[in-house]
């Protein structure tokens, strides 16, 4: 669920990478509160698949394809999410990459590349994309999504995507104290474990028994409709 929904009416909501997972399970609670929400999907294929999955939300639904790891993708969402709602009111920069469960030195380059251009740069340009221009009007709230390693947590294999959120949280933080006079709030969005494509990936091979023996047990376990964020 959401939570405090009072005065969210009309709220305009940017969530990357939501055409599925954790992002379309907060795209959907957010219309039902009544916001209007921008999708996103790395494809037209996925963006669209999700539109129709909740077309039942009319036009407070919008979606654009477009590759979130790069500044070229993150600029267009930010001018379409403008072009259709007037103004951004929370941008969650959800979208993120892993890759299988191996040491990183057997990950090939092309791997390593991408899981570094989508969990840092599309972060990093995501957040400051949405900024400047809440800056301007003095408020608005930016959110990155955590994972694993977020804490320090290490596990084997997966040192490269625990990387990538451990210094997501860090940029996120030290972002949030140079923005303290802007008016626009930044902080970091921590759903615990969550089922989803990307983490049956990394787990073997996805069955519930799997999952088990490689969840640490500081997580909770919730199911995406479950997802929450408190505004």
């Amino acid at each position: 669920m959401i939570e405090n929904p009072a005065g969210m009416t009309e709220t305009s909501v940017v969530i990357t990478g939501s055409s599925r997972g954790i992002g379309f399970g907060l795209a959907e609670q957010f219309l039902q509160q009544g916001c209007r929400v921008m999708v996103n999907g790395s494809t037209s294929v996925t963006t669209d698949v999700a539109l129709e999955r909740l077309a039942r939300y009319g036009d407070r639904v919008r979606g654009v394809a477009a590759d979130v790891s790069c500044r070229e993708g993150l600029l267009l969402l930010h001018r379409e999410a403008l072009f259709r709602f007037g103004v951004v009111d929370i941008w969650i920069n959800n979208a993120g990459l892993s890759h299988e469960t191996r040491p990183a030195w057997e990950l090939d380059a092309g791997t390593v590349d991408r899981v570094l251009h989508c969990n840092l740069d599309g972060v990093v340009q995501g957040t400051i994309i949405p900024f400047l221009e809440m800056r301007k009007r003095g408020e608005g709230k930016i959110f990155n999504m955590e994972g694993f390693g977020s804490d320090g947590f290490m596990l084997e294999g997966m040192t490269l995507y625990g990387t990538t959120k451990r210094a997501l949280t860090y940029f996120t933080r030290s972002f949030s104290r140079e923005a303290r006079l802007s008016g626009v709030q930044v902080g970091t969005l921590s759903p615990g474990m969550v089922v989803t494509d990307l983490l049956r990936m990394t787990v073997g091979d996805g069955s519930p028994e799997s999952l088990k023996k490689r969840a640490p047990r500081c997580f909770k376990w919730v199911m995406v409709s479950e997802a929450y964020i408190v505004v």
